[in-house]
């Protein structure tokens, strides 16, 4: 069963890859990128103080 959900997965990764790739190609823009960038626009203050807080261990 596991080899199948990573299959899968893969399956599924390699198909955002070729779609991300195309996009790219014919519109002249990265379409993952843009997610990505506006995902880390929407991260509040709070958000990074706890997680790199954390990480650093002071809160």
């Amino acid at each position: 069963m596991k080899i199948r959900k990573r299959h899968l997965f893969r399956f599924a990764i390699d198909v955002g890859d070729k779609v991300n790739f195309w996009f790219q190609n014919v519109f002249g823009l990265n379409a993952k990128r843009k997610v990505l960038e506006k995902k880390q626009d929407l991260v509040t203050m709070k958000e990074l103080d706890f997680t790199i807080g954390k990480s650093l261990g002071i809160t």
